[in-house]
């Protein structure tokens, strides 16, 4: 029923006025026999062209078609939901009628083509009509590409595409390359967000415009080789193809060319929120700077009471005419500095008219080199009868810390917190019996919350509201091999990592194998918990070109070997963003007395797994001599134990805020596992054994 060529299957809807189907044979024009003003249809076949103007079409051919018999209004007089269940002959009424096909929904989304294709016809009687249809694909088709040259630079990337017209889209990253079809879009925005090896963010962010349905949009992202594009952090070339259309747009970064931008404000708390008082006027500026120079300024909000105050949700201060300029000047919001390195977005004047509750505004600055910089500033109205007010709100994966104070004269009673999901009108109250009170601030764990989910937050007295506050919580961010179960082997050397994967595990296996067999190897079931697991053994390296203890060890990192400076063999920690709340695992532990170095001999070995979570400069790779530690926790034990037990620790985080009052995060992760807790100064017993298997990093 179908054929195809390479280039373009163009097929056809023929709907023709028939008195049987022996008369597809007849000429153009032939007359039949009807009963009154009515002509005849018959339904031959539907099929249809799936090209998208490139040079390789959509893989499929859809199998049914929905199909529509619409009248001169646009009215249908007959539909069918199935073009296999369409019966082989239909009576029309005289007339002028149009005939659609459709098949697929019309709405942005992964692999779908949207294919619609419409003739118009006369119906006649006596008369047989024959109308060809192609049916196309009526949405415009993106593919996001990431050269290897970003997969190299950074640990994470990925690509939103947004739909301007109606505002979905589609995210790209490396779990998801397939291509994305989109619905009418007139003009697509990419925003790429990149996050390289050293925990440095960058945004990107540029508009395609003059997008037009059949296009393929070939996204490809690369990082530049040479380094010698001065013109910005970003470079794009776009070129089409004349024979086919295919529209190519190759991104070369030079992350780094350009510092960021950045907001600040010495009067708003740009990590939580800020609380105003009913009625009252507070100073409210945030200032804007972008070494490239700042070329578009945006200011977007969703608050309904911010609208009736005369703030529109989206405002680009950047091509603001006179009237809007003029407008927003009169409800107490300037700014300034488009163009320069520096400028302005200032609110003071429209605090004080602001109605009680919690007002989010975001704002967004695009420099001269296309990078992006978003702020969100929250300005928190509390009600002027209100006698608590929270203060922080410190969100986890799968819970959030808050903190507040009662403000009154006299403690008020029933001091708790109520939440819900944003999307929730039902609050849960936090029973009392899990508040603490200290003076006159109360605090509590709000558990049970779904990873990267926007909730909201309120203290209460009895039944008197406190200022509300929105959060979301964090993503759950895992690491590669927590099983234990991926392991190969160079030589006598076995690595904790997969063939062709890459390497984010190591063990100090490469230096004892100059001499010995690797002391860190798989094993497995039933000497592993499950599937794989590890030993670690203590040994005495007793060698003429070494002799050394060497405890058996696994890390984040990788193992070099240095002759000259042993203990400057390993290299600790690797890129991890995450806050989990602690680890599990399983193990069993067989220690000996210490007799190997010159410290601790005749105690006994004990085994250490630790856990340390640690900010690292902007731009350093290796581990810093002084890293700022912003979680940690550990596991040690001497005691013999010969069957798998369930081990494990929480991590406790400092909660130290950098000098911009932000909450300090880990960039890195330095996890450590051991059968000899001061083997990494060369002191342990021989023989100490441990086997270990199914980490778990925890979220609860």
């Amino acid at each position: 029923m179908r054929s195809f060529d390479n280039i373009r299957r163009r097929v056809a809807l023929l709907i023709t006025a028939l008195v049987c189907v022996w008369c597809a044979s007849c000429t153009n024009d032939p007359t039949v026999h009807t009963v009154g003003n009515k002509g005849r249809l018959y339904i031959k076949g539907i099929t249809s062209d799936v090209s998208v103007v490139e040079r390789v079409s959509y893989a499929a051919d859809p199998d049914t078609y929905r199909v529509e018999i619409l009248d001169e209004k646009g009215d249908a007089v007959m539909s069918f939901e199935d073009s296999n269940d369409m019966p082989d002959v239909i009576e029309l009424d005289n007339g002028t009628y149009t005939a659609v096909a459709t098949n697929g929904k019309d709405v942005d989304d992964w692999e779908s083509p949207y294919l619609v294709g419409r003739e118009t016809f006369e119906i006649r009687t006596g008369k047989v009509t024959t109308v060809n249809l192609v049916c196309r694909i009526a949405n415009v088709k993106v593919s996001v590409r990431f050269d290897h040259s970003v997969t190299e630079a950074f640990s994470y990337y990925k690509a939103v595409v947004k739909n301007n017209r109606n505002k979905a889209s589609l995210t790209f990253s490396e779990e998801e390359i397939r291509s994305g079809y989109f619905k009418d879009p007139g003009s697509l925005t990419w925003e790429l967000n990149l996050v390289n090896k050293q925990g440095t963010v960058y945004k990107m962010r540029k508009t395609i415009t003059g997008v037009k349905a059949r296009e393929h949009y070939i996204l490809t992202f690369k990082v530049s080789e040479s380094g010698e594009i001065t013109d910005g952090g970003i470079h794009s070339s776009i070129s089409v193809d004349p024979n086919t259309d295919d529209i190519d747009h190759d991104i070369v970064i030079t992350p780094g060319r350009c510092p960021m931008g950045r907001f600040s404000s010495s009067d708003l708390d740009m990590d939580g929120f800020t609380l105003i008082e009913f009625g009252e006027s507070v100073p409210a500026r945030v200032d804007v700077e972008a070494e490239a120079g700042i070329d578009l300024l945006y200011v977007t909000h969703y608050d309904k009471s911010l609208v009736a105050q005369g703030l529109p949700e989206f405002i680009n201060l950047t091509t603001a005419g006179e009237a809007t300029v003029a407008a927003l000047n009169a409800i107490g919001l300037r700014w300034g500095g488009i163009g320069t390195s520096s400028g302005f977005i200032d609110f003071s004047g429209m605090t004080a008219g602001m109605k009680t509750g919690e007002h989010n505004i975001t704002l967004m600055m695009l420099d001269s080199h296309c990078q992006l910089v978003e702020q969100t500033v929250c300005l928190n109205v509390r009600s002027s009868n209100a006698n608590t007010a929270l203060r922080r709100v410190e969100a986890f994966a799968k819970y959030a810390l808050v903190e507040a104070e009662w403000t009154s004269g006299m403690q008020p009673e029933g001091l708790t917190f109520e939440y819900r999901k944003d999307a929730d009108e039902t609050w849960t109250v936090l029973p009392e019996s899990d508040i603490t009170i200290d003076g006159k601030n109360f605090t509590a764990t709000v558990r049970g919350l779904e990873p990267d989910t926007r909730y909201r937050v309120r203290p209460i007295s009895a039944d008197i509201e406190g200022n509300e506050v929105s959060f979301t919580t964090e993503n759950i961010v895992l690491i590669p091999n927590l099983n234990m179960d991926s392991w190969s082997q160079s030589g006598k050397t076995w690595n904790p990592w997969g063939d062709g994967v890459d390497q984010y595990w190591d063990t100090g296996n490469s230096g004892v194998t100059i001499v010995t067999n690797s002391n860190t190897a798989p094993v497995d079931e039933p000497e592993a918990y499950k599937g794989r697991g590890v030993r670690m053994q203590s040994l005495w390296v007793n060698a003429v070109v070494v002799k050394t203890f060497a405890a058996g060890n696994l890390f984040t990192g990788y193992f070099e070997t240095n002759l000259s400076s042993p203990k400057d063999s390993p290299h600790f920690g690797r890129p991890y963003t995450g806050r989990p709340s602690g680890l599990r695992f399983f193990y069993k532990y067989t220690p000996t007395t210490i007799n190997r170095g010159d410290a601790h001999i005749g105690e006994t070995d004990r085994m250490h797994v630790y856990i340390s979570l640690e900010k690292w400069p902007d731009g350093t790779s290796e581990r810093p001599s002084n890293p700022v530690v912003v979680g940690y926790g550990e596991f040690k034990t001497a005691d013999n134990v010969t069957e798998y037990t369930e081990g494990g620790f929480d991590i406790k985080y400092t909660l130290e805020k950098d000098g911009e009052g932000n909450t300090i995060k880990p960039t890195h992760i330095v996890f450590v596992a051991t059968s000899s807790v001061y083997g990494a100064d060369f002191i342990g017993g021989e023989g100490s054994t441990l086997y270990i298997d199914e980490f778990e990093l925890l979220f609860d």
